[in-house]
């Protein structure tokens, strides 16, 4: 077994105290899994709550008021990414814009 080992991790180029330490390890990464689902919940609730509108910062700050919870505004991000949450990026408004460039070319 141990020459088993040895051999699949000569072959994939790891050394055998990495894989070791990646096998024991593994309670550990289910853990944050857990947690990372959790708060991926709070996050769900809040961007479908604001209609997609809220980014990671409006988010970090009504986890803070409302609910509480301190959080990482990299790891937000982080959960974002990881479970494909994108926020609506809003349009600007043409006419407000071309409204702005008529007043400068009036002025004098």
């Amino acid at each position: 077994m141990k020459e088993m080992i040895s051999y699949l991790c000569k072959l994939a180029s790891v050394n055998r105290n990495s894989y070791y330490a990646w096998l024991k390890a593994e309670t550990n990464r289910m853990e944050r899994e857990r947690k990372d689902e959790a708060d991926f919940k709070l996050i769900k609730d809040i961007h479908d709550s604001k209609h997609g509108k809220s980014g990671g910062r409006a988010i970090r700050m009504i986890l803070e008021n409302v609910y509480g919870v301190v959080m990482n505004l990299k790891k937000i991000y982080r959960l974002m990414k990881k479970f494909n949450l994108q926020t609506k990026i809003r349009r600007a408004n043409p006419y407000t814009k071309r409204h702005r460039n008529i007043i400068r070319v009036r002025t004098y």
